[in-house]
């Protein structure tokens, strides 16, 4: 669905997938791309239309996908694979996850950042989706099941849900 005022929303139409994450892409890209639990990506220039199938991605279950001004990133949520692309009809093997259970990436400015729920005190990190990651400890080790992380350009903020109803959310500058 689409809306120009978050308050009406108009249905559009889209492959038969469950769509996990969606993201915009300015410039060369200037598209909508959004990512499945399945193999299939879809992309729309104004997000208003009937959607295009993307380029067929590896491995499935992609639950989150980020822009970082040159190239698309998407994370496994059921694999350490990694697919990049500069315009969603072409999608390359990028770097291998640290682990399989990738739930939200954002771009910092720098970096696309992963959250995870395993390893839970750990965020990994690539500077384009294609060199190996580099993995950092949370300071917050009592929380885990990162979920979801976002980016303004000089802070991150991620959030989680433990399986001890503990929730919990931390944010970096670096």
């Amino acid at each position: 669905a689409y809306s120009a005022d978050g308050i009406t929303w108009s249905a559009m139409t889209m492959s038969s997938a469950i769509w996990r994450s969606v993201t915009y892409g300015a410039g060369a890209a200037n598209r909508y791309v959004a990512v499945s639990s399945t193999t299939l990506s879809n992309w729309d220039a104004d997000g208003t239309g009937t959607w295009t199938n993307g380029g067929a991605m590896t491995s499935a279950n992609y639950l989150s996908i980020a822009w970082n001004g040159t190239r698309f990133f998407a994370c496994s949520g059921s694999s350490t694979v990694s697919m990049y692309s500069t315009d969603a009809t072409t999608w390359t093997t990028g770097a291998v996850l640290a682990n399989s259970t990738s739930r939200g990436v954002a771009w910092d400015g720098t970096n696309f950042v992963i959250v995870s729920t395993t390893n839970s005190v750990n965020t990994s990190r690539t500077p384009n989706g294609s060199t190996a990651v580099t993995n950092t400890t949370m300071a917050a080790a009592n929380a885990n099941n990162w979920t979801a992380v976002c980016a303004n350009g000089t802070t991150l903020v991620a959030v989680s849900s433990s399986s001890n109803l503990r929730s919990a959310a931390i944010t970096s500058t670096d």
